[in-house]
């Protein structure tokens, strides 16, 4: 496959996925009298596309941290996303281990002897403050998600709000890596180029599944005769070749003899 043939493909599966992305943006989508309004006034998409749309964004939610994919995650919550409330999410903190906790250090000196002072290496013995950060829950489609609203270093006099203790742990999906694939293909303008000059740069051992196929073949068209499978092909055939050579005997003259 040549790289014209690759690139010639990737355009048009863009093309295809953009139609999704039309259908979103048509002016004679449904509203449901019951949907809220987004937070820019934007009208809530309902049906096929906002299934399909909202779907996506869940599954590629659960596939760690990527700025590519918060950028294009604020700006479909932004747009079409509705907010139904808050919700405070607690982070421990950590005490410092230099003063124990306490905010005053001390230490030994060969002038002064022992001597206390304010710890330079933390905030009042506290290494990482606690924090509570406030989110937002939007609702789009069936789904919910949080968004950042605001950190405070004190707990929030809105007793009532949910408390979500520790860090939020997604269960990555069996769908993650197809659904941020099709949303890079929608959204990110130059994802192509990008996931080009990522790909092929080692080779993924088992070949014969479907999903390494693409990887591999990259990898053959950037390195050409000195990728994997040629490198090992060559040092096979030399092995063999060798052992069926014929090793000459070393002679020597009386004159070259080291004794």
């Amino acid at each position: 496959m040549c790289p014209n043939s690759l690139a010639g493909n990737g355009r048009a599966l863009r093309r295809l996925l953009l139609n999704l992305k039309n259908d979103i943006q048509m002016n004679n989508l449904l509203q449901m009298p019951e949907a809220g309004q987004a937070e820019n006034g934007a009208k809530p998409i309902v049906g096929f596309s906002c299934r399909v749309l909202s779907w996506l964004l869940h599954h590629a939610n659960r596939e760690g941290r990527n700025e590519y994919f918060y950028k294009i995650k604020n700006r479909l919550l932004s747009k079409y996303g509705n907010f139904i409330g808050y919700d405070v999410q607690f982070i421990e903190g950590k005490k410092c281990h230099s003063c124990g906790g306490t905010g005053i250090y001390q230490g030994y000196s060969w002038r002064y002897q022992d001597y206390e002072d304010v710890c330079y290496r933390c905030h009042n013995g506290w290494y990482k403050r606690p924090t509570w950060n406030v989110l937002q829950r939007i609702q789009f489609g069936n789904y919910v998600f949080h968004q950042p609203f605001e950190r405070l270093y004190k707990k929030p006099e809105e007793i009532s709000l949910p408390i979500i203790e520790g860090y939020i742990d997604h269960n990555r999906s069996k769908h993650g890596k197809f659904a941020l694939t099709v949303l890079f293909l929608l959204y990110e303008k130059g994802y192509i180029k990008r996931w080009y000059k990522g790909a092929g740069i080692g080779w993924r051992c088992y070949w014969w599944q479907p999903r390494n196929w693409l990887y591999n073949i990259v990898h053959i068209i950037k390195h050409g005769r000195n990728s994997i499978p040629f490198n090992d092909t060559k040092a096979k055939m030399k092995a063999r070749i060798s052992k069926y050579r014929s090793v000459k005997p070393v002679s020597y003259e009386p004159d070259d003899l080291p004794f």
